[in-house]
């Protein structure tokens, strides 16, 4: 039995099997963008705690060598790691890393990176593991993977 949609002036016949295919993506889809977070037990983690104004080993790139040294400053966290590029109007470049908790900004840390909207060109990443802002690219977004996946399903399956 064949069943026909309607996308805009489009329409487009689906068989049983694609009939199928088409309504578990579209259930991975709404799992994907209206679920919320899913609440776990706090866990504690350690996050580097630096600001490069005032530290010059909390600069990038930030050397693997420094990492597991214990000089390096560290804050027990319950939330999430962050590092935070922050350029003044002066262009001056500022590294601060550090706990989500100590931040008094109104934003969705799910989002991974977030950059200015001023057009400076500085951005603030955050990550869930252990000592996980050292530098580089933030953990990938669980979302972010799943939209992939969908997608290349969607490609591999076509909608016929």
């Amino acid at each position: 039995m064949a069943v026909t949609l309607t996308l805009g002036n489009r329409i487009v016949s689906l068989s049983h099997k694609s009939k199928v295919t088409f309504n578990i993506l579209l259930v991975l889809l709404q799992v994907v963008f209206f679920a919320e977070p899913v609440p776990c037990a706090p866990r504690k983690i350690s996050c580097f705690f630096c600001n490069s104004s005032k530290l010059k080993g909390c600069e990038d790139p930030f050397p693997k060598r420094d990492m597991f040294s214990p000089h390096l400053p560290t804050v027990d966290c319950y939330e999430d790691c962050f590092k935070w590029l922050y350029i003044d109007y002066q262009q001056k470049h500022q590294l601060i890393r550090g706990c989500s908790s100590q931040l008094i900004l109104k934003i969705d840390r799910h989002l991974i990176c977030m950059y200015e909207s001023k057009g400076r060109g500085g951005y603030i990443c955050f990550c869930s593991a252990e000592k996980c802002n050292p530098g580089g690219v933030a953990e990938t977004s669980l979302r972010a993977m799943a939209l992939i996946f969908t997608a290349t399903l969607l490609l591999l399956h076509g909608v016929s």
